[in-house]
C-alpha cells in the first residue's frame, strides 16, 4: 500500500471517527452524575490553582484512581471555557493524536502499519467506543494507551530497544493508573512479556518506575494524609459485586465486546479461533496477541470482579488487534459484516437522538433560578434514570449560573435553603425520603420553579428557621 493511500485512508478515518462522536452533540449530550462530578473537580482546580492529587473513586475499591485523569482534561476544559464538551475534546485529541504518532512510528513496519488502519477504523464504528466517546467517563480514555503498550511489545519481540521497554512499561502504567479494571489485561501482558523478552531486569526496572510515576500524585496525597486509602482498602476490602457468576460474566463479556444479538455465539468462535492461532499460527505477531487474548480473558472471568460495560476496553481492543493482524484477505473479508453490524441506521439514530434534558436547557433554567436566590442552597436530585441523589451534574452548572451552592455532606447548617432538583422523577414533599433529605431536616415549600416537564426545582426552607 502507497503513502498517499495509507494518508488518504488515515484522513476518511479520522473524519469518520469524528462524525460519529461529535454529530448533534450539542442536543444529544447527556450531561450526567460523572461528568458533573469531574466538573466539580476541575472548577475548583481552576478557582483555587491546585492540582487535585487523586482521581475519581473506583467503584470496586474505596480507593481512588490517578489524578492523571484530570490532568488529561484540564487543558481543554481551560481553552474551551469550561465547555461541557471538554471531556469529549480531549478524548478524541488523544485517539487521533495516538493514531497519526503510530502510523509514522511503524512506518518502517509496514503489516504493522496496515494493522493499525484497521484498529482505528473498528475503533471508529465499534458501538461502545462511540457510546464513550460521546458519554466520557473514567475508562474512555485508556484505548489509545492499550495499544501502544500492544504495539510497542510487538516491536520489543523483534527488537529489545531500550526507549521501547519505556513506552511499553509507560503506556501500561498510564493506562492501569486511568482504570484499575485493566488489571487482568495487566497481569496477562505482563506475564507474557516476563517469560518472552530477554532482559526481565529493564522489563522490572521500567515498570516499577512508570508506575510510580504514573501514581505519584496519588503517593504524594497518601503521605501526606498517612496512607488513608490503603488503610482503608485494608479495613472495608473489595466492594461487594453484583453479577459475578461466570455465566453472567461470559455473557457480560459478550455482550459489552460483540454488541450484537449473536454475542455469545461470536464469543464462542472467537475463542477458538485465537486457541487455533496461539497454537498453530506461524505469524509471530498474530500467535502473541493470540496467546495475550487467552491469558487476559482467563484472567477477567475468573477474577471476582464484574464485567461492566466500561470494563471490556482491553477485551475490545484485543479482538480488534487480533482482526486486523489476520491474513489480509480475510481481515478485510470480516470487515465487511462489522461495518454492516456496527453502522445499521437503527444503532446510528441511537447514538445522535436528543438527549432528555440538554446542557443548555439546565443551564437557562439555573441562570433564571439563580437570578433570584441570594442565600447559599444546597442541592439535592430525586431522577427516575439513576439512584444518585447528591447530584454533582447540577451542582456544578448551579455554580457556573451564580448560585452558591454549599455542600450539606460537608455541614448541614450552613443554610437554610436546599434546592430539590426533580430530573425526570417523582417528588413528595415529607413523604419521598432520601439521605441528603434526612440531613437537612424538617422543612416546608417555599417555591418552584417548572422549566420544563421532566427538569423542576424545588427549594425548601427549614421549618426550625421559619418558626424562629
Amino acid at each position: 500500500m502507497s503513502r498517499k493511500l495509507i494518508i488518504l485512508i488515515a484522513v476518511l478515518e479520522i473524519s469518520l471517527f469524528l462524525f460519529l462522536r461529535f454529530y448533534n452533540i450539542q442536543n444529544s449530550l447527556f450531561f450526567f452524575n460523572d461528568m458533573g462530578r469531574d466538573s466539580l473537580v476541575l472548577l475548583k482546580w481552576q478557582q483555587s490553582k491546585i492540582p487535585p492529587l487523586l482521581g475519581p473513586q473506583t467503584s470496586v475499591l474505596p480507593f481512588n484512581q490517578s489524578a492523571l485523569y484530570y490532568y488529561l482534561i484540564f487543558p481543554f476544559y481551560l481553552l474551551s471555557n469550561q465547555s461541557p464538551l471538554s471531556h469529549l475534546y480531549t478524548n478524541a485529541t488523544l485517539y487521533i493524536i495516538c493514531f497519526v504518532a503510530g502510523l509514522f512510528l511503524l512506518k518502517k513496519h509496514h503489516r504493522l502499519q496496515i494493522s493499525l488502519l484497521t484498529v482505528f477504523f473498528l475503533i471508529s464504528i465499534h458501538p461502545q467506543h462511540i457510546l464513550q466517546s460521546r458519554f466520557v467517563w473514567n475508562p474512555s480514555f485508556v484505548t489509545p494507551f492499550i495499544f501502544i503498550s500492544l504495539y510497542s511489545l510487538l516491536l520489543l519481540l523483534r527488537q529489545p530497544k531500550n526507549h521501547l521497554y519505556w513506552l511499553f512499561s509507560l503506556s501500561l502504567a498510564v493506562a492501569n493508573s486511568l482504570s484499575f479494571s485493566l488489571i487482568p489485561f495487566l497481569i496477562a501482558i505482563n506475564l507474557f512479556a516476563f517469560f518472552k523478552l530477554k532482559n526481565k531486569t529493564k522489563l522490572i526496572f521500567t515498570f516499577t518506575v512508570s508506575h510510580l510515576l504514573a501514581n505519584s500524585p496519588t503517593l504524594a496525597f497518601e503521605l501526606r494524609h498517612h496512607f488513608i486509602l490503603v488503610k482503608s482498602i485494608l479495613k472495608q476490602g473489595i466492594v461487594p459485586q453484583k453479577g459475578i457468576a461466570l455465566s453472567q460474566k461470559i455473557a457480560n463479556l459478550a455482550d459489552f465486546t460483540f454488541n450484537t444479538n449473536q454475542a455469545k455465539l461470536i464469543l464462542f468462535i472467537f475463542m477458538l479461533l485465537i486457541i487455533y492461532l496461539g497454537l498453530k499460527t506461524k505469524t509471530k505477531p498474530l500467535k502473541n496477541i493470540a496467546l495475550i487474548s487467552l491469558l487476559s480473558i482467563f484472567i477477567g472471568l475468573v477474577t471476582p470482579i464484574s464485567i461492566l460495560s466500561h470494563y471490556v476496553f482491553a477485551y475490545i481492543a484485543l479482538v480488534i488487534l487480533n482482526i486486523s493482524l489476520l491474513p489480509q484477505k480475510i481481515s478485510l473479508f470480516l470487515l465487511i459484516p462489522i461495518t454492516l453490524l456496527y453502522l445499521h441506521p437503527h444503532k446510528l439514530q441511537n447514538y445522535t437522538k436528543n438527549a432528555s434534558r440538554t446542557y443548555q436547557q439546565m443551564s437557562s433554567c439555573y441562570q433564571k433560578y439563580c437570578q433570584n436566590q441570594n442565600k447559599a442552597i444546597y442541592v439535592s436530585t430525586q431522577s427516575n434514570f439513576h439512584p444518585f441523589h447528591n447530584g454533582p451534574e447540577h451542582r456544578y452548572i448551579l455554580k457556573l449560573s451564580g448560585c452558591q451552592v454549599l455542600d450539606i455532606e460537608t455541614g448541614s447548617n450552613q443554610t437554610d435553603l436546599m434546592a430539590v432538583i426533580i430530573d425526570g422523577g417523582d417528588y413528595q414533599h415529607n413523604i419521598t425520603q432520601y439521605y441528603e433529605l434526612d440531613l437537612f431536616g424538617p422543612s416546608t415549600i417555599i417555591n418552584q420553579l417548572i422549566c420544563q416537564d421532566n427538569l423542576k426545582l424545588i427549594t425548601l426552607k427549614k421549618t426550625d428557621k421559619i418558626n424562629q
